[in-house]
């Protein structure tokens, strides 16, 4: 078994061949260091067995196969938390958002593939390398025999898997593929993983079909072995990255509240992306410059101060999936809250006046302006008629002056950044509406748990952060000071 399938270690040829590369820990396993109780492997793609370092057999690689076509379905990871640690926990006890409710293109038969290949038991996974095969190419053959259906198969660009390896995170957008691309990928994964179940795809009839591409040939698909003399090297490299990865997951572990994602260049430049609060930022960049072998920390992730922080990452799984939300014609379908001034800034005294657009389903439709002082004003719904749902891409202006129901809201201390949210939900969020007036404190646990709930139920929700600048103005206003709303 290969131990680390994950996209940096899937090739995607400019031919449309794939291999599997990096064998390093699997080479790592068979020897004497490995040992019940060890964990070796990438967070996010690791099996639960693998997570609790017991001891896994090929069923794990299908695992992260099944990871892998999550992403190209999704272009979301099903596990990603905020540190290492937290990761492997998802792995073990967290069921994932179906792929459907994340892209609308995907289909009941891909949400069942799927689940079944990142089982949380090995014995409900598929069972072999052919099994799975199996199930994929009765897709593809149904997607062959029907042009609807190809057509509801989502998309993969071809940079995906180099941006991957680069530790990079990338909407997925690109030239359309059938099923049996989607399919293709993962068979490539699984056949040079699994061992003994290792097959090679039928050259009869062909598994690709890729749209102005001609179908790969089955020979194609077979990984050339890496240069002799260079296992070892590439072993010994893989392994040493692999534990800096693991030692930057241990730093960020104990962090109260962050989104961090460490990458490592192959000049062992650490980049940090994400967001933290701002008090830890020093600590974080202290930690990572005494690692051994790096030689610098190139710091890109955001600081948030209360309750922006929290917000974020209460909200960031539905700002994840409004974002690769997409109507049958591929544009953009989700939620979307945009502002009437360049870049979102506001002087004193100037009117909030914001643009929300209702995905492309009815929904209830909310939205919350987060305050520097810990305050909330819940901008919308106000009125009776606005509890209701609202039809599917509806537009709706807020604070609009002479906009009768509607109300107005003016900027005033305290200044800085600060963060609008819609939130669309296919059932209410809550039983009984909200006073106009919340504070963040009240407000955020009775938001998560609405959430919760509607995720329980496979409920749809989604969400959009906007953030804003509030500034004093640059001369005093002769009418009387405004006040927050």
């Amino acid at each position: 078994m290969h131990r680390d399938i994950k996209p940096s270690n899937v090739l995607y040829g400019e031919a449309g061949q794939i291999q599997v590369v990096d064998f390093g820990i699997a080479k790592i396993e068979s020897s004497t260091l490995t040992m019940t109780g060890a964990i070796l492997g990438t967070p996010g793609y690791m099996a639960p067995e693998q997570c609790q370092g017991t001891p896994s057999d090929h069923r794990a690689d299908i695992f992260a196969a099944g990871v892998i076509l999550y992403e190209l379905l999704t272009g979301e990871r099903p596990f990603r938390a905020s540190t290492g640690i937290a990761t492997l926990q998802q792995a073990l006890s967290l069921e994932p958002i179906k792929p459907s409710q994340l892209n609308v293109q995907c289909t009941p038969a891909l949400d069942a593939i799927v689940a079944r290949a990142m089982a949380k038991r090995r014995e409900e996974r598929y069972q072999s390398a052919r099994e799975f095969i199996a199930a994929l190419k009765q897709l593809a053959h149904a997607a062959r025999s029907s042009i609807a259906v190809a057509a509801s198969i989502p998309t993969i660009a071809g940079t995906v898997l180099d941006a991957a390896a680069q530790g990079k995170t990338t909407k997925r957008k690109g030239v359309l593929v059938t099923a049996g691309s989607v399919a293709l990928v993962a068979l490539a994964v699984i056949s040079f993983s699994v061992g003994k179940e290792r097959v090679a795809p039928e050259p009869d009839p062909p598994l690709i079909e890729k749209i102005g591409l001609p179908p790969e040939p089955a020979e194609a698909l077979t990984p050339k072995p890496p240069p002799r003399g260079h296992d070892n090297a590439g072993a010994v490299e893989s392994a040493t990255m692999d534990s800096l990865d693991l030692r930057l997951a241990e730093i960020v572990e104990h962090i109260e509240c962050a989104e961090l994602k460490p990458s490592v260049t192959p000049s062992r430049e650490v980049v940090l992306a994400g967001y933290l609060k701002p008090e830890d930022r020093k600590r974080v960049e202290q930690e990572l410059a005494r690692l051994p072998g790096v030689t610098s920390v190139l710091f890109q992730a955001e600081t948030l101060a209360w309750p922006y922080c929290e917000l974020r990452g209460l909200l960031g799984p539905y700002e994840s999936a409004n974002g690769t939300r997409r109507n049958q014609f591929g544009e953009p379908a989700g939620v979307r809250l945009a502002s009437d001034r360049p870049e979102a800034r506001y002087q004193e005294g100037e009117r909030l006046v914001l643009t929300l657009t209702a995905p492309d389903r009815d929904s209830f439709l909310y939205v919350d302006y987060f305050l520097l002082d810990g305050s909330v004003v819940h901008l919308f719904p106000l009125t009776a008629s606005q509890r209701k749902p609202q039809r599917a891409g509806a537009g709706i202006t807020l604070g609009q002056a002479g906009g009768g129901s509607t109300r107005e809201w003016q900027v005033s201390s305290p200044f800085g950044s600060e963060m609008l949210v819609a939130v669309a939900a296919q059932e209410p969020l809550f039983a009984a509406p909200r006073p106009e007036m919340d504070t963040s404190k009240d407000y955020l646990p009775l938001l998560a748990q609405a959430l919760q709930q509607a995720r329980s139920k496979d409920a749809m929700v989604l969400a959009d952060l906007l953030p804003i600048t509030t500034s004093a103005a640059a001369e005093a206003h002769s009418a009387a000071a405004p006040s927050r709303p």
